[in-house]
C-alpha cells in the first residue's frame, strides 16, 4: 500500500482535523481521522515517514506560537501502528515541527522554535520510547525543513532560510551546509535575491547524489530548477526542467534508477535520468586471442551508458572477470591488486569508458 497524510478544513470554530490514508494496490482509499490529546486548532500536518517497526510518523503543529489564551501551542509527533493505534508524543515547546524521516532505528524530525524572529532551527531525535533530544543546527538563521537519509544514516535537509542543503550527521551530530540559493529570509529579513531555492523535498538517489527541487523566490528565477549536489566534495549541478512549472512538491527515486518528481501545478509527474549505469557494452580489445603466456595485443575496454544511452560520469566500478577454468588467462597486478588475478575491478573515466589491465593468456 500507499500511505498519506493530509488535513481536513479547519475554520475558526471547529479545529483542523489530521487524517492518514492507504492507497491499495486495487484503488481502494481508506482514511483514517487523527485525534490528538489536545482541543487546539491544527492547521500545520506535515511530512509522512515509515519508522523500523513499520508504524507511520507524522507532526502535528500549528504556525502561530500561542493559542487565544496566551498558551503555547502544542505539537506532536504522531505514531499509527499498523493496525491504528495512535500514539502522541509532545515536542518541546514553542517547535513548528516539518520534516520526519526514519534512520539508524530512530526518527529525526526537522523544525523550528516559531516564539521569535529567527528559526533557531533544530533536528529532534525520537528514541524508539518516545524520548526526544533536540540537536542545534549551530546557526540562528537555519532552518531544517525536508529530510532525507543517507544509506549510512546520516542525515540531508533543506533549509529554506539560507538557500542552501544542509548535511546532519547522526554520529557526532554536526552540520555543514552548502549554499545553493539566495538567504529567502522566512522568519529573519536577510533580502530575498532572484534565483530560487531548496524548499519543500529532497532525497539521496540511485546514483549516490542529493536531489532536491527548486522554489522560485521570484518572477526573474527560472521554472522547473532542480539541483544535484555531490557528497564527497559538496560539487552542485543545477538543471532546468523543460516546460515545467515552478512548483515540485516531491521527489523520490525509482526502481528504474530514474528520480521521479511531483509538479502539483501542471499534474505532471517528470522523470530525471540521474546517470546511473544501465548498459554495458565492448568498447576495445573484444574477439582477440594470443599464444599462452602471452599477454593480449590491445587493452579490453567497454563503454558505460544510462537509460538515456549517454555515457555514464567517471567513477563508477566496473569488473572484468576470466572463466575459472578452461581458456583463460590472468589481468596484471594493477592499483590496489598486487598480484595478477582472473578478476579486476576498475572504474570507467571522464568518457564512461573502463579499460582493464594487460591480460595474459594461460595455458589449458
Amino acid at each position: 500500500r500507499v500511505w498519506f497524510n493530509g488535513a481536513r478544513r479547519a475554520t475558526q470554530a471547529v479545529p483542523g482535523s489530521a487524517i492518514i490514508g492507504a492507497i491499495a494496490m486495487d484503488g481502494t482509499i481508506s482514511i483514517s481521522d487523527i485525534t490528538p490529546p489536545s482541543p487546539d486548532r491544527f492547521d500545520e500536518f506535515s511530512f509522512i515517514a515509515a519508522g523500523a517497526d513499520g508504524s507511520l510518523w507524522t507532526m502535528m503543529s500549528n504556525q502561530d506560537a500561542w493559542n487565544n489564551n496566551g498558551q503555547p501551542h502544542p505539537s506532536f509527533a504522531v505514531r499509527v501502528t499498523p493496525d491504528g493505534a495512535q500514539s502522541f508524543f509532545p515536542l518541546p515547546e514553542n517547535t513548528q515541527a516539518w520534516g520526519v524521516v526514519s534512520s539508524k532505528g530512530r526518527i529525526w524530525i526537522g523544525g523550528n522554535d516559531r516564539s521569535g524572529n529567527v528559526a533557531n532551527g533544530r533536528i529532534i531525535e525520537v528514541s524508539p520510547d518516545g524520548t526526544m533530544t533536540a540537536h542545534s543546527l549551530g546557526n540562528p538563521d537555519a532552518l531544517a525543513f525536508s529530510l532525507a537519509a543517507t544509506p549510512d544514516g546520516d542525515l540531508w535537509f533543506t533549509d529554506p532560510n539560507l538557500g542552501s542543503i544542509g548535511h546532519f550527521s547522526t554520529t557526532d551530530f554536526t552540520v555543514e551546509s552548502f549554499t545553493v540559493g539566495p538567504q529567502y529570509g522566512i522568519h529573519s529579513l536577510t533580502g530575498v535575491s532572484p534565483d530560487a531555492i531548496p524548499y519543500l523535498a529532497i532525497t539521496v538517489g540511485p546514483d549516490g547524489h542529493v536531489w532536491a527541487p527548486l522554489i522560485p523566490v521570484s518572477e526573474n528565477a527560472a521554472f522547473g530548477q532542480v539541483v544535484r549536489l555531490d557528497p564527497s566534495d559538496g560539487s552542485l549541478g543545477r538543471f532546468v526542467i523543460p516546460e515545467a512549472a515552478p512548483y515540485a512538491y516531491a521527489v523520490t527515486p525509482g526502481p528504474d534508477g530514474r528520480l521521479w518528481i511531483a509538479n502539483f501545478m501542471l499534474n505532471q509527474l517528470v522523470a530525471i535520468d540521474t546517470g546511473v549505469p544501465h548498459a554495458v557494452a565492448p568498447a576495445a580489445g573484444d574477439g582477440q586471442s594470443s599464444n599462452t603466456g602471452t599477454s593480449f595485443g590491445s587493452p579490453m575496454s567497454v563503454e558505460v551508458r544510462d537509460r538515456s544511452c549517454d555515457r555514464v560520469e567517471a567513477g563508477y566500478d566496473v569488473t572484468f572477470e576470466a572463466p575459472s577454468s578452461g581458456a583463460s588467462g590472468d589481468f596484471a597486478a594493477s592499483g590496489a591488486m598486487s598480484a595478477q588475478s582472473t578478476s579486476v575491478t576498475v572504474k570507467t573515466d571522464a568518457n564512461g569508458v573502463a579499460t582493464a589491465p594487460a591480460f595474459t593468456a594461460n595455458g589449458v
